[in-house]
């Protein structure tokens, strides 16, 4: 066995290794470079996430590497599909004796099961990394975390099990040396949901040992290598055994589980102090099992044991029970929750939680990566996938807290609803506010989450201080004073609204005790918009002059992170010219963009004005459109300059809705008297009634503009007040896999009359409707909740209203992709609701087709208007009833409803009434399954 803390001899894998992921390890700064032999330790450490911990590991040790995730975005890395043919491809790359390693999350297992058999009668090794949880893209996992591993655990594929990030970096290197010394495929699981989540502190051993322990390890019977999980340990200050004993020698009850990380096994661990009668002992090698040395960790003591049904160990605890020599008989007992072992306790977990919004990577870890500061020593600073959305402990804890005491936040990030989503009852929120972070919009999901949860605010103006801050509060070392506490919430939100306040008050500040936290504004560089009209002309003569010196570019349209140039290739109609309702179906190329999207996503569009109503407005007002306009775009770090024709037609939101702070702002510029006072009492409560009937008429900024004759604006001082377009975001109805170079959006034509009779049109579907083919636009993706089911066999069924037909035919795209594929797909039912069938069908011939071929089960088609008597698809749900109790209650499908609001309630009283009967239910009874439903994310609304 090779000696885990021998030095390395080459100097250029310290060098390599110092930068790592890009975290700055602590690799000494004394090393001598040379030809020669460097004698220097590598064992290093860094903050990072178990899968990059076992990613390092795997980038050294394996050949080829395979993942049938379907997120993987590391480099060197084969992607595969879930099929019956994927063992080809692992079979394949062992015909060379390569070595290799598989990640397959636990819905693959029973795909490659025929692979692993074969594996293990001929011998091959290789290691497959297998989440405990299911992951997909949005967090959902599958209520088992022990799922499919009963089907793989008589392959005779030895299985080890991991319970956090370093032990899961030492278990990978364990799963190779096993592999090399039985032989055979080796399945490591541990747990998929952390493994992405949270970044810990971990020991990472340097690759030219990994390579190293590798040629050194040669054959041996299992009996040996657990012999040598000792020297293991005694070489690296660890205490790994195949079976971990916690607890007390003297315990007279013993509770026994895999060692994988999930709420009930963490509940037994951390209560486990308080009930000194129980022992805990956890399998950490599954396959082999060991009988005696299972036998050997069970204290004398011991008169009952407690499996885990979950864990799947019973056989064979059972097994081992039965070949021992004990002369006193242990009883033996399954449980699923804890309550269900007599006498055990559990112990709250009052654990205190931080959470850093829109932070990189680098600063947290730059933060809290002093070794010096023991706190984050311990398993406590976490990361929510898929955003820089980070939650810090005050304690070592194996589940992230559903509510957070303290949220810090820069001020832009207010104006997004899920920012303080997880803020506890009287929480604290922490607002960076400097140059380009101010408060510039709230939005009404987070203002009633703020008065809601009586929030108390602390606004700060250096990042510093959020150390403090933190610090302090997770030691509970300080105490916080409130620039705005809660008593006072409601009225500082009102100031906000109505402009009444500086959004940046340096005198209201707050200060903790024993450090004073004293605020300077920030010295913000001169901007264009702050000069008087000679000074910016001349310095727009400069940026033309010398655009190297000012960064200043020929673009199209001012870039941000996330919105991508697409073009389009397809636009069709699809209802009759002659009906009232303009519904089309577009397709855009993505083939030169790094756009992706998933199932259930939207585009978000970023509609333009109308270049004769821009041109229209301009003249009337008096403008000039060829007057030069200087921005600076915090995301790209780059001036832009535009006339004003460009910003109004592109930019800005002119005909969009004027908010009460817009009409407030615009009374500073009034000369007349009274129209000052008629705009102050429309940005404030006075004249709520009448802002209230100005949004019920749509009224656009153009016209309050024109209203309001005494107010002038400059071109400049206009595109200050108007805020930018906002994406307009449609249901993406097209699925990846099927059309990988393009997205497609089903779209109708959105107009209405207001209360006086006044036709509308909405500003970007009057936009996508003028579009045709070889337009560009700019667009966004952003996630939705209508997602498909993690198991490609559960039964889906889709309830789509007009355009809400849109995700549904995404749905069925990618199901009918994966039955391409090879894998089983489960029950596809679809109703659908619009008010014709000659004339508002749909995707009607595809849909027919589906159902043709059986890809569909059945479809429910309700066409309001073609019969005397209204149909709605309420009325077609209640028509299949045996067929949905089926497929939602006894094979648990889930169920999806997409398009406006008005069915809601009455489908769901539809489904209600089919389990009730079906199921002979209570009314409430009935109720009570939808909600459950709703809970476990299987009954799924998109409505608007």
């Amino acid at each position: 066995m090779p000696c885990f803390n021998e030095i390395v001899e080459s100097s250029s894998s310290v060098a390599e290794f110092s930068t790592w992921k890009g975290v700055q390890l602590d690799v000494p700064d004394s090393i001598e470079l040379s030809n020669k032999s460097a004698k220097v330790e590598v064992s290093t450490e860094a903050c990072i996430s178990a899968e990059d911990a076992m990613d390092h590991i795997e980038t050294s040790l394996s050949d080829i590497r395979f993942d049938f995730t379907s997120n993987s975005t590391r480099s060197g890395v084969i992607p595969l599909v879930s099929s019956h043919s994927s063992g080809e491809s692992i079979l394949g790359a062992l015909s060379g004796n390569a070595t290799i390693s598989i990640i397959t999350p636990s819905i693959s297992l029973p795909y490659i099961y025929p692979t692993l058999l074969q594996l293990v009668s001929e011998q091959k090794k290789c290691v497959l990394h297998t989440p405990t949880y299911n992951l997909s893209q949005n967090l959902l996992v599958t209520q088992n975390p022990f799922h499919n591993l009963s089907i793989v655990k008589d392959t005779g594929c030895a299985m080890i099990f991991s319970s956090s990030p370093q032990e899961s970096h030492d278990m990978t290197i364990v799963a190779h040396l096993l592999a090399g010394v039985l032989s055979r495929p080796v399945i490591h699981s541990y747990n998929g949901v952390s493994s992405q989540q949270q970044y810990y502190k971990v020991q990472l051993q340097s690759k030219d040992k990994l390579r190293k322990m590798e040629r050194n390890c040669s054959s041996s019977s299992a009996k040996e290598l657990f012999e040598e999980f000792n020297e293991f340990n005694g070489l690296n200050s660890k205490q790994y055994s195949p079976f971990e004993f916690v607890g007390s020698l003297t315990a007279t009850k013993l509770i026994v589980a895999l060692n994988t990380s999930c709420q009930i096994i963490d509940e037994l661990k951390d209560s486990l102090s308080n009930n000194p009668s129980f022992g805990l002992l956890l399998v950490r090698v599954y396959r082999p099992w060991d009988v005696q040395l299972f036998l050997n960790k069970i204290p004398s003591s011991i008169k009952e044991i407690f499996v885990h049904q979950s864990s799947n160990v019973f056989s064979d605890v059972a097994g081992s029970l039965y070949q021992s020599s004990r002369k006193r008989r242990i009883s033996t007992h399954q449980f699923d929750s804890i309550v269900e072992i007599q006498n055990f306790s559990v112990s709250p977990r009052n654990s205190l939680a931080v959470e850093l919004f829109d932070f990189e990577d680098e600063s947290v870890t730059k933060l809290f990566g002093d070794k010096d500061f023991t706190l984050f020593q311990r398993n406590n600073v976490y990361r929510a996938h898929g955003s820089s959305k980070w939650t810090i402990m005050n304690g070592e804890q194996s589940i992230v807290p559903s509510e957070a005491h303290l949220i810090c936040c820069d001020g832009i990030s207010l104006k997004y609803n899920d920012t303080l989503s997880s803020l506890e009852q009287n929480g604290v929120v922490v607002i960076r506010q400097s140059e380009g972070t101010s408060i510039n919009e709230i939005s009404q999901n987070t203002k009633e989450i703020l008065i809601e949860k009586q929030a108390n605010l602390i606004l700060i103006s250096h990042s510093e201080q959020f150390e403090n801050i933190i610090i302090g509060t997770l030691s509970g070392h300080c105490n916080l004073n409130y620039s705005v506490a809660a008593s006072d919430i409601s009225s500082w939100l009102d100031s906000i609204e109505s402009n009444e306040v500086n959004l940046f008050p340096s005198n209201e500040l707050t200060s903790l005790t024993n450090s004073s936290l004293i605020s300077q504004n920030s010295k913000t560089k001169t901007q264009i918009s702050q000069m008087d009209d000679d000074s910016r002309r001349i310095q727009l003569s400069w940026r033309f002059m010398f655009p190297e010196s000012y960064k200043t570019e020929s673009t199209l349209k001012p870039g941000s992170k996330g919105i991508h140039q697409v073009f389009l290739t397809k636009w069709v109609r699809l209802t009759p010219e002659s009906y009232d309702r303009n519904v089309f179906h577009m397709e855009m190329d993505i083939s030169n963009t790094d756009l992706s999207y998933d199932i259930g996503d939207a585009l978000g569009v970023y509609g333009k004005n109308n270049e004769h109503d821009v041109n229209q407005f301009i003249s009337r007002y008096g403008l000039d459109p060829t007057e030069l306009i200087s921005f600076y775009n915090s995301d790209t770090e780059q001036n832009y300059i535009r006339t004003l024709q460009q910003l109004l037609i592109q930019d800005v939101d002119l005909f969009g809705r004027p908010t009460k702070r817009f009409y407030a702002n615009l009374a500073q510029f009034a000369t007349e008297l009274s129209q000052q006072n008629k705009l102050n009492d429309l940005g404030d409560s006075t004249g709520a009634e009448e802002f209230r009937a100005r949004a019920a008429e749509s009224v656009t900024i153009a016209e309050v503009l024109e209203e309001f004759s005494s107010v002038k604006l400059s071109g400049h001082e206009l595109v200050t007040l108007v805020g930018p377009i906002k994406p307009r975001h449609y249901s993406i109805a097209s699925s990846m896999n099927a059309h990988p170079d393009s997205v497609h959006l089903l779209v109708v034509d959105h107009t209405w009359v207001t209360p006086k009779g006044v036709l509308r049109r909405g500003q970007c579907t009057r936009y996508l409707q003028g579009l045709r083919e070889g337009a560009s636009l700019s667009v966004s993706v952003k996630p939705s909740v209508m997602k498909l089911p993690v198991d490609n066999e559960t039964p889906i069924v889709m309830s789509g209203l007009g355009t809400g037909m849109a995700p549904f035919r995404a749905f069925i795209q990618e199901r009918i992709f994966q039955a391409q594929q090879g894998e089983k797909i489960g029950e596809m039912v679809l109703y659908f609701g619009s008010r014709s069938s000659k004339q508002e069908y749909l995707y009607g011939e595809e849909l027919e087709a589906y159902l043709a071929t059986g890809m569909l089960t059945h479809m429910g088609l309700a066409f309001s208007r073609d019969q005397a008597h209204k149909v709605y698809i309420q009325h077609k749900i209640s028509e299949d009833s045996d067929l949905l109790w089926e497929l939602l209650h006894e094979k648990k499908g889930h169920f999806y409803l997409c398009g406006p609001t008005w069915p809601a309630g009455d489908v769901q009283t539809a489904i209600s009434t089919i389990f009730a009967e079906q199921g002979n239910f209570s009314t409430q009874k009935a109720d009570k399954q939808i909600q459950q439903m709703k809970s476990q994310e299987r009954y799924v609304l998109e409505v608007y």
